[in-house]
């Protein structure tokens, strides 16, 4: 008698950006890692305002407009796991209220990205924007379950971050291995595997 197959996982990727011929570095790599994710679970990927995502045979996409209360609620009430990026966490704070498994990409440092974003900005405005993206990071350290993030010194970033949270302890420790790679992967920023086509002569 054959085994019966084991359930795939249904994994919900939000994108905090759009999907599709004009991708910008974090929708890529969202696009990307929802592929390799659906090697071995079924994944939908939600992206913002994404209405002609490129065609896919192992990802379902799903447009949503970033902000509108309960466009996500579906999904999420169809999910195992969840997966989400920077800013769609602020825009639907449903996702870190959710009951699921959250993995966070953290491979965009908010915090520092601010700091040359709002550099000439005048102070009260740089302050008022970093104190939102330290709102939001810590927001997304306290509840995420895993982390994951795209080279080796953004690593040893996070594992400062997560210990100034009190995520890093005595507990986590034992929970995970010596290294804390079940708490904080390395997943290099997403790009194709197939090189691109010569341009045409």
């Amino acid at each position: 008698m054959k085994p019966m197959p084991q359930p795939r996982n249904r994994v919900l990727f939000v994108s905090t950006d759009v999907v599709g011929p004009d991708m910008a570095g974090p929708g890529i790599r969202a696009w990307e890692l929802a592929h390799a994710l659906a090697a071995q679970c079924d994944v939908t990927l939600a992206a913002p305002d994404s209405a002609t995502p490129p065609p896919s045979p192992s990802v379902r996409a799903l447009p949503y407009r970033l902000g509108q209360a309960g466009a996500l609620a579906p999904a999420l009430a169809a999910a195992d796991v969840l997966v989400g990026q920077g800013f769609a966490f602020e825009h639907h704070p449903e996702l870190l209220a959710a009951d699921l498994p959250l993995a966070v990409d953290l491979y965009d440092p908010l915090i520092i990205e601010g700091l040359e974003l709002y550099a000439s900005a005048d102070i009260a405005a740089a302050e008022a924007q970093h104190a939102r993206y330290q709102a939001l990071t810590e927001a997304q350290l306290r509840r995420g379950d895993f982390f994951f993030c795209a080279t080796a010194a953004q690593r040893d970033y996070w594992l400062g971050a997560l210990t100034g949270v009190g995520r890093i302890n005595p507990a986590t420790a034992r929970a995970t291995d010596r290294e804390l790679l079940g708490l904080v992967g390395l997943v290099p920023s997403g790009i194709d595997p197939a090189p691109p086509p010569p341009p045409a002569t």
